[in-house]
Formats: structure tokens, sequence, C-alpha cells
């Protein structure tokens, strides 16, 4: 079904909207994470902010590895199992993390905390989606069209990453600390379906090998 769809759209639509979905999911939960963290879990002022670290941290060490993967098994299987880790992530903490507030196990005072830490952790091993989208482009694209297409990827990153933590602080302000995570889970699961319907199994390829890795 996808492949017939694809062809009726804009190749680069259904990845610049993976792209903005996932920077506003991501970047929305920013500013409240922390403080929900204190607020609801009574977190120390470290393991707060250590949190987000947690997620750079776990990004910067999985992506390579995901984009090595995505050469050997494709790229919608990739993008399918990062989509499926930032929502899962979110579900995490809005769900389970909540109901284990307060509980102990052994010496683990809180487990609450650790599964905050597992979420993040989670959301940011599958969280290379970013990379398997600029290298999703130029195979579907002319390289002609490379240059536009990645900036066009990068501004829809950057307006995603401005306007999430204006939107996170609104909806906590007005419906509680849990509404941007909820709202990011919308989005993941938005994001999620445009990749099972629009993202085809098997891009064509457009340009020679050595052509792709020169556009980057």
């Amino acid at each position: 079904m996808a492949d017939c769809v694809v062809p009726l759209m804009s190749k680069k639509l259904p990845t610049l909207f993976i792209q903005f979905s996932n920077a506003l999911a991501a970047s929305i939960v920013i500013p409240i994470l922390p403080l929900l963290a204190v607020d609801q879990f009574g977190a120390t002022a470290f393991q707060a902010i250590s949190l987000e670290s947690s997620y750079y941290l776990t990004k910067l060490v999985s992506t390579p590895y995901l984009a090595a993967l995505s050469d050997k098994y494709g790229r919608k299987p990739i993008f399918l199992i990062g989509q499926c880790g930032t929502f899962l992530g979110l579900i995490l903490i809005l769900g389970v993390a909540p109901a284990l507030n307060g509980t102990s196990w052994g010496s683990i005072q809180n487990l609450g905390i650790i599964i905050l830490f597992l979420a993040r952790s989670l959301d940011g091993v599958t969280g290379g989606n970013s990379t398997i989208a600029r290298i999703f482009l130029t195979e579907v694209l002319e390289k002609k069209e490379h240059t536009q297409a990645l900036g066009q990827l990068a501004a829809m990153q950057g307006v995603g990453f401005i306007l999430g933590p204006a939107l996170g602080g609104m909806l906590a302000t007005r419906f509680g600390f849990f509404a941007p995570f909820a709202c990011g889970a919308i989005l993941s699961a938005g994001a999620l379906i445009i990749i099972l319907f629009f993202i085809p199994a098997k891009p064509p390829t457009r340009v020679a090998q050595d052509e792709v890795t020169s556009s980057f």
C-alpha cells in the first residue's frame, strides 16, 4: 500500500513531517521533565538534570549502529523501531512510572525514578531517526535536490525545537505536568502511522552509493 501512496505525494513530505513531529515530541518534554521528576517523584536536582543527559548519551552511542542496521535491513524497519522506542518511552513515563512511584525493590528506594531513566534511555537508544531521515532522502531524491531537501529537513527540526519548549510549558501550566508527555505520545503515534503507510519498504535508489556518501 505504501508503495502505491508515495508517488501521489511529495517524496519529501512524509519524512519532513516525521522530522518535525520527532523534534516537537522531544523538545516538548525538555523543560517539564526535571520539574516532573522533582515534584511528582521526589528526585534530587542531580537526578532530574541527569534524565536528559541519559537521553542524549544513549542517542550519541546508538545512532551509528542504527545507521549501519538500516544499511543492512532497510530504512523503514529502523524508522519503525526508532518511532516505537520514542512512543514506548513516553508511555512508560505516562503510565508505568506513576504506578511504581514511591515503591522500592531491594536497595532501590523509588522505582518510579528508575522507570524515568529507563524511558529516556530507551528513547535515546532508538532516537537516531533524524540520521535515517537524511539518508532516506538522498536515496529517493535526485542528487540536485539533496541540498534543498536536507536544508528543509534541518529547518523542520529547528522549528520543532523552537515550538516544543513553549508548547510544553503552556500544556503543563494549564493541564498538569503529564500533559506534554501525552501530547508527545500523540505526535509520536502520528509519525508511526506516517512511517507505516507513506515510507516505502524499499525506496528507489536514484543515485549511486558513492554519490550518497558524497552528499554528506
